[in-house]
């Protein structure tokens, strides 16, 4: 049966058809496209780690087709895309199993009454959203106010006070109503605020702003925007002799496709230290908010042999680009593990502080006084 699907699957990719993430008829034919062959499972983390056996997208599909699927196996996956990566025909395995959320949810209305509306006295060039994760890490976002401030940007820190979400993880959940609901309020203040620039430190959220908000506006990564900062000069940094390995986020790498901006900043400001899991063969951290199953030991099961297989070379600093990841490392990793807008604020030149700050007489007479 698969032999004939695959050639009608081929077909419809040559005439621009696409996977949504519904089910639909063109999912029905990756559905019955498997030929379970088993390369699915090898990839899957989930699998390698021993934490589920059920779990690789070939068992997965069966039991769809096979009408057997439950809500557990539907929800107990990394949703990494590292199957999709290695299927030799193509099937977008995240979203076969995303759609199969969407059918079980209960697909409620959120209550988002609490978010106010924001009175803007100043337009903003750029607007920062440091998502949930980030205000989890705030070395990230400090780091991120240091950059902006260094680089005389005028900017908007949506998210400063941590209230509103980017409304992916309630996707991830399979509840599209929420996620509509929560969106469109986020939309509105995006809109409203003038901004030719949304920048995001998380992944998740940068994923989901370029994919489904439908903005109008450039939505960048804080890599590629640290990588326009320091190519147009604004944001001076310095190198030192720190060995560093580079892990991509899933989202950020096989989910956008960002794999050269991280290295470009890494390489102007350390080491980088080539590892053997890359780019899209890189390792899940563990702690992806995809798996709403997982328990916590499984995750740093999983994440203990992401870090020993990133620490081979005996790096100084694990570096990521994803919020989640720094956080699941730190807490299994025995080496630092740093944001690169960490890195990177940490490699601005610093002045004298004494000489800058008395460059002001006033400033010197007020603090006499």
């Amino acid at each position: 049966m698969h032999i004939p699907t695959e050639i009608l699957l081929i077909a419809l990719r040559k005439w621009g058809v696409k996977s949504k993430q519904t089910f639909d008829s063109f999912a029905d034919v990756e559905l019955h496209a498997c030929s379970r062959c088993g390369i699915c499972i090898d990839p899957c983390q989930m699998s390698s780690s021993g934490v589920s056996k059920n779990t690789p997208a070939s068992y997965f599909l069966k039991s769809v087709r096979d009408k057997e699927i439950n809500s557990y196996d539907a929800l107990n996956c990394l949703m990494c895309g590292r199957c999709e990566e290695n299927c030799p025909v193509g099937i977008t395995t995240t979203n076969q199993r995303l759609a199969q959320r969407i059918n079980q949810a209960n697909n409620k209305q959120g209550n988002f009454s609490y978010l106010e509306e924001i009175n803007y006295q100043a337009k903003p060039d750029v607007i920062y959203f440091a998502g949930c994760m980030s205000h989890l890490t705030p070395g990230i976002t400090r780091s991120m106010i240091k950059i902006f401030r260094k680089a005389k940007i005028n900017y908007w820190f949506m998210d400063e006070d941590g209230s509103v979400c980017c409304g992916r993880p309630q996707k991830l959940a399979g509840n599209l109503k929420a996620m509509e609901q929560l969106m469109g309020f986020n939309k509105k203040r995006i809109v409203e605020s003038g901004a030719k620039t949304i920048v995001t430190s998380c992944p998740i959220c940068f994923k989901v702003f370029s994919e489904d908000y439908n903005l109008g506006i450039e939505v960048l990564h804080h890599t590629q925007y640290l990588n326009r900062l320091v190519d147009q000069k604004l944001l001076p940094v310095q190198a030192d002799n720190k060995k560093v390995v580079y892990h991509d986020p899933c989202e950020l790498g096989r989910g956008a496709g960002i794999y050269d901006e991280p290295r470009k900043l890494l390489t102007q400001i350390a080491k980088l230290i080539v590892t053997k899991h890359e780019k899209q063969d890189s390792l899940c951290c563990g702690g992806s908010l995809g798996n709403l199953e997982i328990e916590a030991t499984n995750r740093s099961r999983i994440a203990k042999d992401v870090v020993d297989e990133l620490t081979r070379t005996n790096p100084d600093v694990i570096a990521t680009a994803c919020p989640l990841c720094k956080k699941t490392f730190i807490k299994v990793a025995s080496v630092q593990v740093l944001d690169i807008a960490e890195l990177i604020a940490m490699s601005i030149p610093e002045p004298n502080e004494r000489v800058e700050k008395y460059k002001d007489i006033t400033v010197l007479q007020e603090e006499l006084v």
